[in-house]
């Protein structure tokens, strides 16, 4: 009998540290996700107010340049 009670703790501990960790995670993603507020400062305001010119920042397309054609191989 002794066995099942010390089989039934150990698993009733491996789940506790299981759901323990479980929440962790979500706290630490709310934390990440800043759930819990200060949402409206952004991550780096100070680089925010020091642009220059942002108006002047155009994106354009990514060209990729073709393949060279493989070379021919020597006898």
């Amino acid at each position: 009998m002794s066995g099942i009670a010390a089989g039934l703790s150990a698993i009733l501990r491996s789940r506790s540290l299981f759901i323990l960790l479980v929440l962790a995670n979500l706290l630490f993603f709310a934390w990440g996700q800043r759930y819990f507020g200060d949402a409206e400062t952004g991550r780096e305001p100070q680089r925010l107010a020091r642009q220059l010119s942002p108006e002047k920042l155009r994106v354009g397309a990514v060209v990729v340049p073709a393949a060279a054609p493989p070379a021919e191989r020597a006898p």
